[in-house]
């Protein structure tokens, strides 16, 4: 307590005094038959019922945030403050908190506050229900509902104003900010508190019937508090992820850069001076070295993607991007048959809003990675329909396939269907470079950010089927005219 500021010293001091006064204001102008304990038997059962109750469910709150618990000890404390007169609610809520604050070996401060400020809201339920009840003459059932909410305000205001003047901010906002995040939990306990109120008066032979739901009840909350803490650290785990794959991806690109540019340098050297051993093991780090620049570059677009960077929409011409897509994966073909076919009907009117290089990227990545897994004489075509007022894409290859338990994982990220299925010692199969994959992932979410449809049909041994469905543009652009669409034609034509 030393380290308090003089402001939170005394608002400390304040709660204790504030409840002191309440009870002697009691003692002197309240009715000795309004502050009298309770009397016969059953009371006295109902009454050491709550404070034992009281005791152990304070001694094992719930965190329900980092640095914030809850404890369902506020519904025994409430059923009193609804049952008894205030000055007798107030001292056996009073008992109990000094017990459970001993046991769980509180400091004496934090002891002498939270005992206060629950004796204090007790005595405010606790007068307000009486005020209701016997003063105005209404029934019990309906007064125990503003006494609850008259606990949970006092509660709140005690405790908020005790956390503003420890951080020097302000009481109001403060409290209305504790008032907003509690009320969802403790509208819950009070309810329970108001319920085991009206059956100790009315039915407690019931009571027994109602314990195991409001057990029940709590557990849920206990459950619920446990899945919100355990969502919180996953968000802040792969926040701290992402943060680190970016920061990672953008340290790392100048030095990789920096070393493929030497390992050329050093390859065009090695090639002149005619030691095969040697050149051999540069292009292996030449090619190590692209194949983590990729991985970088993949890395970065998914980086971008968990941001929400905006894509850059444009009208774009459809049969243009494939034809891009495919003269560019072509090299990589080696001895697999690699064919591109256009739906003549419809393919001046395939004009889609996308992000060109995105939409590139996209088609390069189902090509390669369909080339990366077709054996040698094997078959890979891509072909563009329209249907209606969609475009699907798709890509079939008769490579190896994959397996039912593969399918479902395949756009996770860094995950490989059978690491062992590309065309091991081909030095055409995707450039000979590794797959990350990643690269299904970029796919998936280049195609969810343009509104489009992914489907994947595959069986091992035969080959896949990638699908790729995307909406037409209703305002395209200028269509190429006729002489480019024939030559880019002409060209696809040549190279298959």
């Amino acid at each position: 307590m030393t380290a308090w500021t003089a402001h939170a010293k005394a608002t400390w001091a304040s709660v204790p005094i504030a409840a002191t006064c309440g009870m002697l204001l009691l003692v002197a102008f309240w009715p000795m038959s309004l502050t009298a304990p309770p009397v016969g038997i059953s009371a006295w059962a109902s009454n050491t019922l709550l404070v034992a109750l009281a005791i152990l469910l304070a001694l094992k709150p719930v965190e329900i945030s980092p640095g914030r618990k809850l404890s369902a000890a506020s519904a025994a404390v409430v059923a009193l403050a609804i049952l008894y007169p205030p000055l007798w609610a107030a001292l056996c809520a009073g008992i109990a908190g000094i017990a459970s604050q001993v046991f769980g070996r509180r400091h004496w401060y934090a002891t002498v506050f939270n005992v206060s400020q629950r004796t204090l809201a007790v005595l405010a339920a606790a007068v307000t229900c009486q005020l209701l009840s016997q003063g105005l003459g209404t029934p019990v059932v309906v007064a125990c509902v503003p006494a609850a909410a008259v606990y949970f305000l006092t509660n709140t205001a005690c405790v908020s104003a005790m956390a503003a003047a420890r951080q020097e901010r302000s009481w109001g906002p403060s409290w209305w900010a504790m008032v907003r995040d509690q009320w969802s939990n403790e509208i819950g306990l009070l309810a329970g508190g108001v319920l085991i109120a009206i059956h100790l008066q009315y039915a407690p032979i019931a009571l027994p019937l109602l314990l195991p739901m409001l057990w029940l009840a709590w557990r849920v909350v206990i459950v619920a508090a446990e899945i919100r803490q355990l969502n919180t650290r996953l968000s802040t785990a792969l926040d701290h992820q992402r943060r680190f794959v970016t920061d990672a991806s953008h340290e790392l690109r100048t030095p990789i850069a920096s070393l493929r540019a030497q390992l050329d340098t050093l390859l065009r050297h090695v090639s002149l001076g005619g030691d095969e051993l040697l050149r051999r093991r540069v292009e292996e780090m030449t090619n190590e070295t692209a194949r983590v620049t990729a991985l970088l570059a993949d890395l970065m677009v998914l980086a971008h993607a968990d941001e929400g960077a905006p894509l850059a929409m444009a009208t774009v011409n459809l049969e243009e991007v494939l034809v891009a897509s495919y003269r560019e994966a072509r090299p990589l073909a080696g001895q697999v048959d690699f064919r591109l076919t256009l739906d003549d009907a419809f393919s001046a009117e395939l004009f889609v809003m996308a992000d060109q290089e995105r939409l590139r990227q996209l088609f390069l990545n189902l090509m390669t990675n369909a080339l990366r897994y077709t054996p040698s004489g094997g078959c890979v075509e891509v072909e563009c329909r329209s249907a209606g007022e969609k475009v699907a894409v798709q890509v079939r290859d008769t490579g190896v396939g994959i397996s039912s338990d593969d399918l479902p994982l395949i756009f996770d990220r860094f995950y490989r269907a059978g690491t062992d299925r590309a065309r091991d010692g081909d030095p055409h199969a995707a450039g000979g470079l590794g797959g990350s994959g990643l690269g299904l992932s970029i796919a998936k979410w280049i195609v969810d950010a343009h509104g489009g449809s992914f489907n994947v049909e595959s069986e091992v041994g035969r080959g896949s089927i990638f699908t790729v469905t995307l909406p037409l543009s209703l305002t395209p652009a200028q269509p190429a005219s006729e002489e480019i669409r024939s030559a880019d034609r002409a060209a696809s034509a040549v190279a298959t």
